[in-house]
């Protein structure tokens, strides 16, 4: 299991979200050179900066940790996986906050979610 699979497991696990694993390119929406593609042309209009990261926060919890760049925060190898719950978990409870909303407001309006 990697990292990041071990990051999402344990972030699902402590906020009991039922989550179901899908793994397979056949998921991706770009491939390797349409990505990087999207990512000259988001780089090109100015979009680069990771939106909604507290780095100082991060910084203050992950010892030894040092920000390489304005938007890029280096971790040491054994805090990986803390990083990346302490970055990911407020994406997560923001995207089910968002899909309990709008099945909230779907079930106002009468249509079944």
């Amino acid at each position: 299991m990697s990292a990041q699979q071990l990051a999402f497991n344990r972030i699902f696990r402590r906020e009991r979200i039922n989550a179901v694993l899908v793994e397979g390119d056949s998921f991706h929406r770009f491939d390797r050179a349409e990505m990087k593609l999207k990512m000259a042309d988001a780089s090109a209009r100015g979009d680069h900066d990771p939106k909604g990261i507290d780095f100082p926060y991060l910084l203050s919890m992950i010892h030894d940790s040092f920000m390489s760049r304005p938007n890029i925060i280096v971790a040491p190898g054994g805090k990986m996986e803390l990083a990346m719950q302490l970055i990911l978990t407020p994406m997560i409870l923001k995207m089910m906050d968002v899909r309990r909303r709008a099945i909230g407001a779907q079930t106002i309006r009468g249509v079944s979610a």
